[in-house]
């Protein structure tokens, strides 16, 4: 990650059952046969116009979960953190017997970001929230901040006004469009973060940057993929690469904030973590000017 770890993220990280191994050569052979035919037989396309019907029924379902169960986190976890034996690790293809890996590597990844880039701020705001799934996380840090949410679709606004139901924590949902966004208010010391939902703009994500650079928040951090962070000479990335452009995930984003005169840029790192058609884990971190 390039940073420190806080002593409470490394615990958990020694706590998370994080193995795994390489790929024998069949196993590896195997597998890439069937991310060839994935990306042949894939039609989904990002950002079209029956996407938002998919989420509201996504979304809808976490909050149909969430009234019915007092386990919170499992009642709110995105259903595309699927259960899966295979896993990417520094640009590799690797087996893990655990098969809920990716979740606890997400919730190690949560408690990092809280660590470093949340836990001195009152407000935390997350464009495209979902199911509320990271600020809830983080909110089991520290159940005194003020947690906000924003999304296109009005399910992901009821799952933070059912989060704030079930716990009494200061969690607030807002129907947001990055495609139309608005000027959003902060107070004087919040954070901003996307999470996998730039991604999901096909690459019109300017005006909404251009808004969070002109206001007076403190920091801003994504985790989004960025598909010129693959390398050119491997199997692996190649086929991540392949399937982020056929799906049509937003390009563009590392260079737009490197040459935005408003935006002080710090970095956009490659995590090395993903799934078995691509990694959706890199690092940006920004403040505006």
């Amino acid at each position: 990650m390039g940073e420190s770890l806080h002593h409470i993220t490394a615990k958990l990280v020694d706590h998370c059952r994080l193995s795994y191994r390489d790929l024998a050569l069949q196993e590896r052979e195997k597998l890439i046969s069937s991310c060839i035919e994935k990306l042949f037989n894939d039609k989904q396309k990002i950002a079209a116009p029956e996407r938002e019907r998919v989420w509201y029924e996504g979304w809808k379902e976490n909050h149909d979960l969430l009234i019915k169960s007092d386990d919170i986190a499992n009642a709110i976890l995105p259903k595309f953190i699927r259960e899966s034996e295979i896993i990417r690790i520094d640009g590799r293809f690797c087996y893990s017997e655990n098969k809920q890996f990716e979740k606890y590597f997400l919730d190690c990844l949560l408690s990092f970001l809280y660590y470093n880039f949340c836990d001195e701020h009152d407000e935390i705001h997350e464009f495209g929230t979902g199911s509320g799934y990271n600020i809830f996380k983080f909110s089991q840090e520290d159940d005194k901040k003020n947690y906000y949410g924003y999304d296109f679709v009005q399910s992901s606004v009821d799952c933070l006004n059912g989060l704030h139901k079930k716990t009494g924590i200061s969690f607030t949902g807002f129907k947001y469009d990055f495609l139309k966004p608005k000027e959003v208010r902060f107070g004087n010391n919040a954070v901003a973060f996307t999470f996998g939902a730039l991604e999901q703009t096909g690459g019109n994500f300017q005006d909404f940057i251009n808004i969070l650079a002109h206001s007076n928040v403190k920091k801003v951090f994504h985790i989004e993929p960025t598909v010129e962070n693959y390398f050119n000479d491997t199997i692996e990335d190649t086929l991540a690469r392949i399937f982020h452009l056929k799906r049509g995930y937003s390009t563009g984003l590392k260079d737009y904030l490197i040459s935005n005169p408003n935006i002080s840029f710090k970095y956009c790192r490659r995590i090395g973590f993903g799934n078995k058609m691509m990694e959706g884990y890199n690092l940006y971190l920004w403040e505006p000017r």
